[in-house]
């Protein structure tokens, strides 16, 4: 890999923890029939899209979570296009996913990489709003949100974050 060359480094990271999570020769997908992952990958994601708009809905802020799952679902779309489309980045999804990538067709392929990355990415920039999503209700999110304002005011102030005060 180049030094400083950001595109592959994000590539090896995605690559190393797709391999974390699905290892070459995975059993379950080794036992489907290629049609069936991406079919599967694609309902997971929708499963996540439901399931992170139910805990929105109950907080009053699903429009956020649309716009933001739309900016998403794009994204990862056009990088899935992206890696598909260059020979080395190819191999190495070949290589980590396996006989079940390969045996998928161009659309499949893509199918099962934009869902794996609207998911991860979703995962990756709003971890801790999911957390705090799942942890609280409408009220404890409001209050949580209002001491994040009040602190983030503070540091612009010049009033916060020193050690010592």
């Amino acid at each position: 890999m180049e030094p400083g060359n950001e595109a592959a480094a994000r590539e090896l990271a995605r690559l190393e923890e797709a391999a974390a999570v699905a290892p070459a020769g995975d059993a379950a997908g080794a036992s489907e029939a290629p049609g069936e992952v991406a079919r599967r990958a694609l309902r997971e994601g929708e499963r996540f899209r439901r399931e992170v708009l139910a805990l929105a809905d109950r907080h009053g802020c699903v429009e956020k979570w649309c716009q933001r799952f739309s900016k998403l679902q794009v994204q990862a779309c056009h990088w899935a296009k992206h890696q598909l489309s260059d020979p080395e980045m190819r191999a190495d999804l070949i290589e980590v996913w396996g006989p079940m990538f390969s045996s998928l067709d161009e659309q499949q392929r893509e199918d099962f990489l934009s869902s794996y990355e609207f998911v991860a990415d979703v995962k990756a920039q709003f971890a801790d709003e999911l957390r705090l999503l799942r942890r609280t209700g409408p009220e404890e999110a409001a209050a949580a949100d209002e001491v994040e304002v009040e602190a983030v005011a503070k540091e612009v102030s010049g009033g916060g974050g020193a050690a010592g005060e």
